[in-house]
């Protein structure tokens, strides 16, 4: 089995949910202490975070993919309790894949990775080599309070590693006429 990655998103956008808006969503495509954010009062869950855009394009053609690794940098800031509420992979950008692989850890207040998949997770569904190299690909994240204060969710970066097994080498024989 081969890997490429982790390789961070290209994109990020804020898509319509439960509650509140991610604010500057484009900010998770770097680690650099820029973060999108969603403030959030318990009950409230966050709208989905969209990461797309991940350069898969060096694994070969005719690949069959084994797993995916999404790693989330992520932090809380206030008095409430920020959790993951939704971790989903996406092949269209907007559109909920597979099974949520949201642990519902509560954050730190300083930027920690979070990781989600496996080498060999799939995530409930079956992916193609097209679908992890389209500009759609990504993953979907939300968040939660789960207590009655104002807390800020602040994500800094997403990035993703694709597992795969790349096919087999064909051998040529060599053939001598007499």
């Amino acid at each position: 089995m081969a890997s490429i990655g982790p390789q961070p998103a290209g994109a990020g956008a804020s898509i319509a949910g439960p509650d509140n808006n991610w604010a500057s969503p484009g900010n998770i495509t770097s680690s650099n202490d820029a973060r999108a954010s969603a403030a959030l009062t318990a009950p409230q869950i966050s709208d989905f975070l969209s990461a797309t855009v991940f350069d898969f394009s060096t694994i070969p053609a005719g690949s069959t993919i084994d797993g995916i690794v999404v790693e989330v940098e992520k932090s809380q800031s206030g008095a409430g309790t920020i959790e993951d509420d939704r971790v989903f992979l996406t092949k269209d950008g907007s559109t909920l894949v597979g099974t949520n692989h949201s642990p519902g850890a509560a954050w730190t207040t300083t930027d920690a990775f979070s990781t989600y998949g496996t080498s060999t997770a799939l995530w409930g569904t079956t992916w193609t080599l097209a679908e992890i190299q389209a500009s759609t690909f990504g993953c979907l994240f939300g968040a939660a309070e789960g207590l009655a204060s104002l807390a800020t969710a602040r994500v800094d970066f997403i990035r993703i590693t694709v597992y795969y097994t790349a096919p087999a080498a064909r051998s040529r024989a060599i053939i001598l006429g007499v």
